[in-house]
């Protein structure tokens, strides 16, 4: 009978046959642990708790945990029998049935903590494995930070993390390499900027730097000497705030709302109650927010314009106004400049008239082609002409007399530039010269018949004459000849 076959259901499972009977579950087969228990062991139907009999009996069958009829927590499967109108139910104790379970689950409990402890040991290893080459790491990242670039940091494994280690040595490397570079390039940017500043503080020159905003950025030596001034006073303050500087600090605004990049101009400025005169000029850098200034004194050369100009002016009011002629003249025989006195001299009535009427000296002046020789021979030899006395044609022709100073003007390096000299008409003293020349000769003849008659006069008169005379009167000069 299938009731009472207990084969694979272990010591607490067994088979139960029954059908719902009005309110009640009827069992029909005996039970395991109740041989009596065919139709007189009932369970009562509970709507809210339905028996798996219950549920077998109306049709349904299933498999799920349910307490039976002891009240223990079994394991059941269930089915409807049509043949006698209920159902069957197969059940173990869940005590039994999940034993092994239960050993297994304790054995996996167990294997587990070994594994969790395994697990820990090992990730507590594999941690610190990766913690120390991080930390060594960490420590190298805060040197580099601190900026000692030497730090190398070890490389422990052949990791993620030892890669990390050989980029950190790597970009360590390149930053000291990029480091050393600077460094090497702002020693450079110091020397350069030391030698600049000696540079422009040898400048005999003012030089002075500017903002947009026309404030000093910064002098050289020579402004702050120059203004009795120290360099660091000027900066920070505004162009113009120095006493007589009004003219510098006109000029710099302009060229700071102009938009040209340079400009230069000749200013006067009372520095120390002394004017001086500096030529500035300014350039703008930076794309326009800055500006550089550098002032060139010109005070000297100022001066010595004004005296060259009012020693021009006297030279041209002697050269205008003097009595001898003077003149320049070029190497190929024409004339570069004659005064006034010049031209009157030679005939001409202006001396542009004479410089465009002659062009060849030594044919349309020279009376005597050999003295322009004996001219050209001592300019060579000696560089100049002194007191040189010969005769010239005049315009309409006629002879006079001239004497010549001349001294060949050259360049820095000796090269023979053109002529220059004085000219004076000197026909007047030859003819005095001449007419005492005259009378000297007429004196000369004078003279010499005087002379010859005072001989005479003493000869007739010496004892010796008489003597003669006496014996002379005394001769027959019939008998004498004969």
């Amino acid at each position: 009978m299938i009731a009472t076959n207990y084969t694979g259901l272990g010591k607490s499972g067994e088979t139960i046959v029954g059908s719902v009977v009005g309110s009640q579950i009827v069992f029909i087969s005996p039970t395991r642990h109740d041989p009596n228990a065919a139709f007189r062991r009932t369970v009562k139907v509970d709507k809210e708790k339905v028996h798996p009999l219950d549920k077998a009996s109306h049709g349904q069958k299933g498999i799920g945990i349910t307490l039976d009829y002891q009240g223990k927590e079994t394991v059941a499967a269930w089915r409807y029998l049509p043949s006698l109108n209920g159902g069957i139910l197969v059940k173990i104790n869940t005590s039994e049935a999940f034993s092994s379970l239960i050993a297994l689950r304790r054995v996996v409990i167990v294997l587990g903590f070994i594994t969790l402890c395994v697990v820990i040991l090992a990730a507590f290893a594999v941690a610190k494995s990766i913690s120390k080459p991080v930390v060594k790491l960490t420590q190298v990242v805060q040197d580099l930070a601190r900026g000692n670039l030497n730090q190398q940091a070890p490389v422990l494994t052949h990791d993620e993390i030892g890669q990390l280690a050989q980029s950190f040595n790597f970009m360590g490397k390149k930053l000291q390499e990029s480091f050393n570079i600077i460094k090497a390039r702002e020693q450079e940017l110091a020397t350069a900027k030391e030698q600049l500043e000696a540079v422009l503080d040898a400048v005999p020159g003012s030089i002075s730097w500017f903002d947009s905003g026309g404030l000093y950025i910064g002098v050289n030596r020579y402004v702050a000497e120059n203004w009795n001034i120290s360099q660091d006073a000027f900066i920070g303050k505004e162009v113009g705030f120095l006493k007589g500087s009004s003219l510098i600090a006109s000029f710099m605004r302009d060229f700071f709302a102009s938009e040209e990049e340079a400009a230069s101009q000749l200013i006067e400025v009372e520095v120390n109650d002394s004017p001086k005169y500096y030529l500035i000029a300014a350039q703008k850098y930076q794309k326009g927010k800055a500006t550089v200034s550098v002032g060139i004194d010109v005070t000297e050369r100022k001066k010595a314009e004004e005296a060259l100009r009012i020693a021009e002016e006297n030279y041209r009011s002697i050269f205008e106004n003097a009595l001898e002629g003077i003149f320049q003249s070029q190497l190929d025989g024409r004339f570069l400049s004659v005064n006034p006195a010049m031209a009157r001299i030679y005939g001409y009535d202006s001396p542009s008239e004479m410089i465009a009427s002659i062009h060849e000296i030594d044919t349309q002046i020279y009376v005597d082609p050999n003295c322009r020789e004996k001219f050209a021979y001592l300019m060579e030899e000696t560089g100049k002409v002194k007191d040189l006395e010969y005769q010239i044609y005049r315009r309409d022709g006629s002879i006079i007399w001239v004497q010549e100073n001349t001294r060949a003007v050259r360049d820095t390096s000796g090269k023979l530039l053109y002529y220059e000299g004085i000219v004076q008409d000197i026909s007047d003293r030859k003819r005095r010269e001449d007419e005492l020349k005259r009378q000297l000769a007429e004196l000369k003849v004078e003279i010499d018949q005087k002379k010859r008659e005072q001989e005479v006069a003493l000869i007739t008169k010496s004892g010796y004459f008489q003597e003669l005379q006496s014996e002379i009167s005394s001769v027959n000069l019939d008998e004498f000849w004969e």
